[in-house]
Parts: C-alpha cells; sequence; structure tokens
C-alpha cells in the first residue's frame, strides 16, 4: 500500500459485495480507506458504495466499549 497515492473512505451498500482491487478482499460492511481509482469512482456513481468522512477512532472505540460493558 503506497501511502503517498490519494485514497477514500468507502462504505458498501447493504447487500452488495464491492472488492478492493489492492488487496483482492470485499470491502467490510464498516467501510475502508481505498485507492481512489476510475474503478472506486465508478462504484460511487452506480451507487454501490458511498464515499464518507474517516471515522474517528476514538469514537469507534467508545462503541466497543459500551457494546462489551
Amino acid at each position: 500500500m503506497n501511502p503517498n497515492l490519494p485514497r477514500i473512505y468507502v462504505v458498501p451498500k447493504k447487500g452488495i459485495v464491492v472488492v478492493d482491487l489492492e488487496t483482492n478482499r470485499p470491502i467490510p460492511a464498516e467501510g475502508a480507506l481505498v485507492l481512489d481509482s476510475r474503478y472506486m469512482r465508478r462504484r460511487i456513481r452506480q451507487g454501490d458504495v458511498t464515499e464518507t468522512a474517516v471515522p474517528d477512532p476514538s469514537n469507534t472505540a467508545k462503541k466497543t466499549q459500551k457494546k462489551e460493558g
């Protein structure tokens, strides 16, 4: 993974499997940081994924602690 390449955070539409071309694995339901490519822009235009802001890790940790506790 080249850190100098532009990246976007995307979340797949429920029930849709979209593959990350760098890892050749499906993007998880909670979303992932992926390469900003023509392929991913096409997925966004077609509505297969939604581009969103990168979630705040501190908020994610708080939610996980609440579920466990």
